[in-house]
């Protein structure tokens, strides 16, 4: 992980809805950390995230605004909400949120908002905000066009294909079971078969020769580092 890419912080109750909206903004080579809705361990703590996506339904997120005010008026947050309702829209404004979303929206409307709200509160990430790239080995991945590079030569993959080198890219020297691989690239409603993860990866290592991945068996499989 580039230590100048932005880290961010998803506070919500609906876990399956933060983990997918994770899965998106990982694309963009970001760290992600999802705290639930307990916020009080980083509230507590020393450490700050370049952006904050707060839940705001229920009765705590006003608190936590307050509370995230009180430690810095420099993290941008982005409030999500299930309903449509006008006070909370103007509480948080006055609380100080950078943005309001009002679900359903699609995930990749959050990445685009989230993407200038970072270029407008921390400009020394622009670069990496606009170039998001990752390397893995030999190759190099450009988390935006969603190309991979080889000796100047784009190879050619699948939309999965892609994902798993990022999932990959961002664990290297982990090992990954098939069950993490598979919520990763095919998402938490896939209810087919973990073998699927095998031809991916198969697939993979036929059009990357030169990629080195381990296979950790009755497990799952690991990127050389």
């Amino acid at each position: 992980m580039n230590a100048m890419m932005p880290r961010v912080l998803l506070s919500g109750r609906d876990e399956n809805f933060c983990q997918m909206l994770a899965y998106y903004l990982e694309k963009e080579g970001w760290e992600i950390r999802i705290i639930g809705s307990d916020a009080s361990s980083f509230l507590n703590g020393a450490d700050c995230p370049d952006l904050w996506i707060l839940d705001a339904d229920g009765e705590e997120w006003v608190q936590i605004m307050r509370k995230i005010q009180k430690k810095s008026n420099e993290i941008p947050v982005i409030l999500i909400s299930e309903h449509e309702k006008l006070i909370n829209r103007v509480w948080g404004f006055e609380l100080g949120c950078a943005d309001f979303i009002v679900k359903p929206f699609m995930p990749e409307e959050l990445v685009f908002r989230a993407k200038k709200i970072l270029e407008r509160y921390r400009p020394y990430l622009k670069s990496e905000i606009a170039s998001s790239t990752a390397s893995l080995q030999e190759y190099c991945l450009d988390l935006q066009k969603r190309m991979v590079m080889a000796d100047e030569l784009e190879m050619e993959l699948t939309a999965k294909e892609f994902d798993l080198l990022c999932l990959f890219s961002r664990h290297k020297g982990i090992a990954l079971s098939r069950e993490q691989i598979l919520k990763a690239v095919w998402g938490e409603n896939y209810f087919g078969s973990d073998r699927v993860v095998d031809d991916l990866v198969r697939r993979v290592r036929r059009k990357l020769k030169k990629l080195e991945i381990d296979t950790v068996y009755g497990y799952g499989y690991r990127i050389i580092s």
